[in-house]
């Protein structure tokens, strides 16, 4: 239902990326809300298929739903290989055996702390080159 719920939507809230560093909050990446300009489901990516494929700005955003596996360090390991993809997931894992509304399921995919960043290469090189900075 959540991919249904992808296939109306019009946008999506996109988290922060901050690098805490004690007393101190740096953002890398500000949160923004990002406007839809398509969505496939289930389209393949080199070795791999994510749940959803958004395309904002032309950028192509992949989508993984999180209900009763979480993204492992080899899905991630194929992200990065298949040309650095900016993937998030959504995670309503603890309704995986709930019974609710369409409705309610889009409220909860677009609470803000359900939805965290797999892979964002610009931030995540931002990251790499302060922490390099730092030794």
């Amino acid at each position: 239902m959540a991919e249904e719920i992808f296939l109306e939507e019009k946008e999506i809230l996109l988290p922060p990326i901050i690098i805490d560093e004690g007393n101190t909050y740096s953002p890398v990446f500000r949160g923004v809300k990002a406007s839809i300009d398509s969505v496939e489901l289930e389209k393949r990516i080199s070795d791999f298929i994510p749940d959803i494929v958004l395309n904002i700005n032309g950028v192509t955003l992949l989508v993984e739903i999180y209900v009763t596996h979480a993204v492992d360090e080899e899905k991630k390991a194929k992200v990065i290989k298949a040309g650095n993809c900016f993937m998030v997931e959504i995670d309503l894992s603890e309704f995986v055996n709930e019974d609710m509304t369409k409705e309610q399921l889009r409220e909860h995919i677009h609470e803000a702390a359900r939805t965290h960043w797999i892979h964002n290469p610009v931030a995540f090189n931002a990251i790499n080159e302060f922490e390099s900075s730092k030794k």
